[in-house]
C-alpha cells in the first residue's frame, strides 16, 4: 500500500500520546510525517519533549495498518476526517499552536460559523446555573450563534439541549471516539446533536474515553470558538482548565458572577477577580465583548407571530420586573387552566420565562431577575 503524506499525518495523530504540540515538534525536527515513521527509536527519544514511551509507540507503529483501519471505520460510521490543511478545518482552532493534525467529525453544522461561543461549567449544576444557561443560550438566537460544549452532565448538557430547543447549531467536543459516547446516558442527546449540529473529536473511532483525554478535549473547546463562557464552577476542575487555556490562546473568557457563599460560584468569581474573566449577565454583554455586532432582531419578529391573547400576556409582563400568575388571571379575566396553556405556548416560543414562586417575566426583562 502506497502511503501519502496525509496518511502518515493521520497515522501520527492516532499514536497514543501525540497531540498537536508534539506533532508539530516532531515535524519541525524530521520535516515530514513519512520521515517521522522512518526514524529509529533512539532518534525519536532524543527529541526534547517526546517521552520515551511515545517514541517507542511511534517506532513500533505500522502507519499503513493504522491508516487503513481508521479510514474503514470512518466510512462505516459516516465520520468525516478533516486535516489541518482542509478548508473545512476550524480556522479559529488552526490558530492555536497545539491544534490537532486531524479532526473526526459527524454532523452538518459549519465548523467556521460567523458567531460561536463555548459554554462550560460544573456537572453539579444548581437551579440558578440551569436558569442562566437556558436564558443565555435562548438569547443567543438573536445572533444565530453556534453553541459549543463538552456533552458532560450539568451545564454542558443544558447548553446543548437548550440550543437544540431554540434551533441553534450546537457542536459537542468529545474526549473519545465519536462512536464511544460518554457519558452513555447522553447517547440520545448525542444522536440529536449529530443530526442538527455536530460531534467532533481528535480521537479516531473506537477510542475509549479515558480521564487523561479530558485536557486535550478541553483545549479544543477553548480554541474552536470566539470565546469561552464559564457559568458555574468550583475553583478547580475541567471548566477552569478550559478557561485558562482559552486565556492562553488570547481568546475572551467570560464569566457569570455569583454569590460569594455559593461553592459553584467560586470559579467564575475567581476568574473575574484575577482579571482573566469578563463579568457578563446578558447575551448582549457577550456579543459586545466578542465583537458580534448588532443582533438580528429575531425576537422582534417572534412577537409578530403571537396570538392576540399571547400578546396581551407579554405586554403585561413587559411592564415590570415580574408578574404573578394570580395577578395575570385577574388582569386577563381568565382561568388558571387557560393561563397555564398560554404560558406554556409563550415559554416554548421564547417570549416569557416562568420563575420560582409562580412568577412570570417577559424575555426582554428576564435578565433583571438576577442582577
Amino acid at each position: 500500500m502506497s502511503l501519502r503524506e496525509a496518511d502518515y499525518l493521520l497515522a501520527l495523530s492516532c499514536v497514543r500520546g501525540i497531540g498537536g504540540a508534539r506533532a508539530r515538534l516532531l515535524l519541525d525536527v524530521f520535516g515530514s510525517g513519512e520521515d517521522i515513521f522512518k526514524a529509529k527509536f533512539h532518534q525519536l527519544s532524543r527529541v526534547r519533549g517526546i517521552p520515551e514511551k511515545v517514541a517507542r509507540a511511534i517506532a513500533d507503529a505500522d502507519p499503513g495498518r493504522i491508516t487503513e483501519t481508521v479510514r474503514n471505520n470512518c466510512r462505516r460510521l459516516g465520520i468525516a476526517m478533516i486535516a489541518r490543511s482542509d478548508e473545512r478545518y476550524p480556522y479559529r482552532l488552526a490558530e492555536c499552536f497545539d491544534s490537532p493534525l486531524v479532526l473526526f467529525y459527524k454532523g452538518s453544522a459549519d465548523l467556521n460559523p460567523e458567531c460561536s461561543l463555548s459554554i462550560v461549567g460544573t456537572r453539579r449544576m444548581s437551579h440558578y446555573g440551569k436558569f442562566v444557561t437556558e436564558l443565555l443560550v435562548s438569547e443567543m438566537t438573536q445572533w444565530s450563534a453556534t453553541i459549543i460544549s463538552g456533552l458532560a452532565y450539568g451545564i454542558d448538557f443544558s447548553a446543548h439541549r437548550q440550543a437544540l430547543k431554540k434551533g441553534l447549531p450546537t457542536i459537542a467536543i468529545l474526549h473519545g471516539g465519536i462512536d464511544r459516547i460518554y457519558p452513555a446516558d447522553h447517547t440520545q442527546l448525542a444522536a440529536r446533536i449529530a443530526e442538527r449540529g455536530g460531534l467532533l473529536s481528535e480521537m479516531p473511532p473506537g477510542t475509549v474515553p479515558e480521564k487523561e483525554y479530558f485536557p486535550t478535549r478541553n483545549r479544543i473547546i477553548a480554541g474552536i470558538s470566539d470565546g469561552t463562557l464559564i457559568i458555574e464552577s468550583g475553583e478547580s476542575g475541567g471548566s477552569m482548565i478550559t478557561a485558562y487555556t482559552a486565556h492562553g490562546y488570547e481568546r475572551e473568557v467570560l464569566a457569570v458572577p455569583g454569590r460569594i457563599s455559593d461553592p459553584m460560584s467560586c470559579g467564575p468569581n475567581k476568574l473575574i477577580t484575577n482579571h482573566v474573566g469578563i463579568p457578563v449577565t446578558t447575551a448582549n454583554d457577550i456579543a459586545v465583548h466578542l465583537g458580534w455586532g448588532e443582533p438580528k432582531m429575531q425576537q422582534q419578529r417572534l412577537f409578530e407571530e403571537l396570538t392576540e391573547e399571547e400578546q396581551r400576556v407579554v405586554n403585561i409582563c413587559r411592564e415590570g420586573n415580574s408578574t404573578s400568575m394570580d395577578e395575570l388571571m385577574v388582569m386577563l379575566s381568565i382561568s388558571h387552566q387557560k393561563l397555564s396553556s398560554l404560558l406554556l405556548s409563550l415559554e416554548f416560543k421564547g417570549a416569557v420565562r416562568l420563575l420560582p414562586g409562580n412568577r412570570v417575566v417577559s424575555f426582554n426583562n428576564t435578565t433583571s431577575q438576577y442582577e
